[in-house]
């Protein structure tokens, strides 16, 4: 993934899920650039961005850049430019800032390329990073193409515009769906980090008559925004955005270190919730704490942690201080959290009790008997740890 400089924008901020939906709804068909000789053998390369981009691309051919041309026509329609099956360079650039992009082309496929903003504050002014992926699965560039496997592998991809141009596809296949393809369909409709995959992935789930996940009280993907989020020094750490997500640094030996945001009136008077927190361990002390905090305020919360040894416990801070333990070091999880750096925290709240699960194992749980209100949703390290945050999602049972 490549980043290009950031850039400040003056505009009234817009939503880029809302943006983006709008603009990937309308792209019913592909408009084909070919400047290679008639018979050559060929793939394509689709870019797909924001509308708020104004993106000009050109094609690299033995060192020099060819003719430009837009990621899109003027009627919002995506553009999927030939290129000889191997390796092809990009020159992407949106202002005056450039980036180059190198993408596999396979023969008689396309490939899709993302163009993400990843929005770091929208006060005063909208500041944001671009950033780029490059699908690994190919897609049939034929629109008729009736075989799901290619689409149901491709679901899969880190690339966001790959997923949702195969979840677009699916859809254009007569039922029953593919088997294979269904879970992963409401995995994505749950929890992909892209609003307009998980509306596609929705649609096609609806269109086979096959129940799909409620719409979420709070997703937070930190792929596309940190605001509202601190950044930088404070509380014994360091935090900033990078390309997969929040990163948060603890700086003091011992020191405890969280960051928290509101989340307004979305959580307000309910009593069952069940919360999503996705991250990635990167370096640090491995016998020490890092997670996901439930509180009523900035200072005051419950913490859910792990440690990289396999330890999972839950605390209570109020003002910043440790008060006690809610559920004392368990390692019943520890074969599923030292098998992999990424977490996935599963707390689901009734009332005042709480359950937790963490890579898909019940570790235990708890009852609050001070019921601490839930007011704020909050991330956490102790000690020098490093730990980027991807996603928290908020649902309700």
């Amino acid at each position: 993934m490549r980043a290009l400089p950031r850039i400040a924008r003056t505009t009234a901020p817009v939503l880029l899920a809302a943006v983006l939906a709008v603009l990937l709804a309308s792209c019913a068909t592909i408009s084909v650039r070919d400047d290679l000789p008639p018979g050559a053998e060929k793939g394509w390369v689709v870019f797909v961005s924001d509308d708020r981009l104004a993106l000009s691309i050109s094609r690299i051919s033995n060192g020099s850049e060819g003719e430009i041309f837009s990621d899109r026509t003027s009627r919002g329609t995506l553009v999927a430019t030939a290129c000889p099956p191997g390796r092809n360079d990009f020159a992407v650039r949106d202002r005056d800032n450039a980036s180059r992009v190198r993408v596999p082309v396979a023969e008689g496929m396309v490939t899709y390329v993302g163009v993400r903003m990843q929005v770091i504050s929208e006060e005063p002014t909208t500041t944001y990073d671009i950033r780029m992926s490059v699908g690994t699965h190919p897609l049939p560039f034929d629109p008729r193409a009736k075989n799901p496997a290619p689409l149901v592998t491709a679901l899969v991809d880190n690339d966001w515009a790959t997923r949702w141009a195969a979840v677009k596809a699916l859809e254009r296949i007569s039922p029953p769906l593919e088997p294979a393809a269904t879970p992963l369909l409401i995995s994505m409709a749950r929890e992909d980090a892209y609003e307009q995959v998980r509306a596609a992935a929705q649609s096609v789930l609806q269109s086979v008559g096959k129940p799909a996940p409620a719409k979420p009280l709070v997703f937070m993907s930190f792929e596309q925004s940190a605001d509202g989020w601190p950044l930088g020094e404070g509380l014994a750490s360091v935090t900033s955005l990078v390309p997969e997500g929040y990163l948060l640094e603890g700086t003091v030996s011992k020191g405890t270190a969280w960051r928290a945001r509101s989340m307004g009136n979305a959580l307000v008077d309910r009593e069952d919730l069940d919360f999503l927190l996705e991250c990635r361990w990167l370096s640090g002390n491995e016998a020490t704490a890092y997670g996901l905090t439930l509180g009523s305020g900035p200072g005051t919360f419950n913490a859910f942690c792990v440690s990289r040894e396999g330890g999972v416990i839950a605390t209570r801070f109020t003002d910043g201080r440790y008060r006690s333990a809610h559920m004392p070091w368990k390692t019943s999880a520890a074969a599923a959290i030292t098998g992999t750096t990424v977490t996935r925290f599963e707390v689901l709240k009734r009332g005042a009790r709480y359950e937790v699960v963490v890579n898909g194992e019940e570790v235990g749980g708890f009852t609050d008997e001070i019921r601490l209100a839930v007011t704020h949703v909050g991330v956490f390290v102790d000690d020098l740890q490093s730990v980027v945050f991807r996603k928290i999602v908020v649902t309700v049972p």
